[in-house]
């Protein structure tokens, strides 16, 4: 994972409102302004399915959108938004992998109180387990709602890690669509005795989000994927009156 993805740039306060090439983030939540229509249909279409794909020309201001207009009210509806930028050149594990790392990391730095991920065990698995909910400092349960960032870099950078990337787009839309993972399907049908997890049996899922910074051709992607691309937003350039 690109852990200094984010860059912050300078601080923002009342005398320096402004990040300049940076995006806005939750620390600068109060000095993100405008966008009100956009931030309402993004919290809208987040909340109503398990995948939402955010996309739009570069330097329009979507990580602001996400970071300073939708993570602040994730969070006032018991939403845990665990953002990702992945380093699709990896190839040390799965990777999926790197989200289960920012989940333990948001978990950490938010002071949550959830089950520890057991050694070897899948994302999947994790979210999965009977043991595992997520309670928030205030006594509140949580909703691990994942955002990642850059989503198009798997198709670009990713070619130097085709496997890699595949496994992704299995993975991902196991989690999304709720499925069981090949792999544990195989020794389920063999008899195999798998304790500890709940397996699909509604239509409840975690949610997933993804920000997807290119055009609609990269929205068509395989039969693995395609039918979880249902809800998606075009972020447009802003007209004065909406600026940032």
């Amino acid at each position: 994972m690109i852990a200094e993805s984010l860059d912050r740039g300078p601080p923002i306060d009342a005398q320096n409102p402004w990040p300049g090439l940076c995006a806005f983030d939750e620390h600068s939540a109060q000095f993100f302004a405008g966008r009100e229509a956009e931030r309402a249909e993004l919290w809208r279409l987040v909340s109503q399915a398990p995948l939402s794909v955010l996309f739009g020309k570069s330097g329009l201001g979507k990580t602001s959108l996400i970071l300073a207009g939708l993570f602040p009210r994730l969070r006032q509806q018991n939403v845990l938004p665990v953002y990702v930028r992945l380093d699709v050149r990896d190839r040390s594990a799965p990777l999926i992998h790197q989200a289960a790392v920012a989940l333990e990391a948001e978990i950490t730095n938010h002071r949550i109180d959830a089950a520890a991920p057991i050694g070897g065990e899948t994302l999947w698995q994790y979210l999965h387990r009977h043991d595992v909910q997520w309670w928030s400092s205030k006594n509140q349960p949580l909703t691990p709602l994942f955002v990642f960032d850059q989503l198009e870099e798997a198709f670009t950078l990713g070619a130097a890690n085709i496997e890699g990337v595949e496994r992704l787009r299995l993975d991902l839309a196991d989690v999304i669509e709720n499925r069981i993972p090949l792999e544990l399907a195989r020794r389920l049908e063999t008899g195999d005795q798998v304790e500890g997890l709940d397996l699909p049996q509604t239509d409840e899922r975690p949610k997933e989000a993804a920000k997807e910074c290119a055009d609609d051709s990269d929205q068509d992607r395989d039969e693995e994927t395609t039918g979880v691309f249902a809800r998606h937003d075009e972020f447009c350039e802003s007209s004065g009156d909406k600026a940032e």
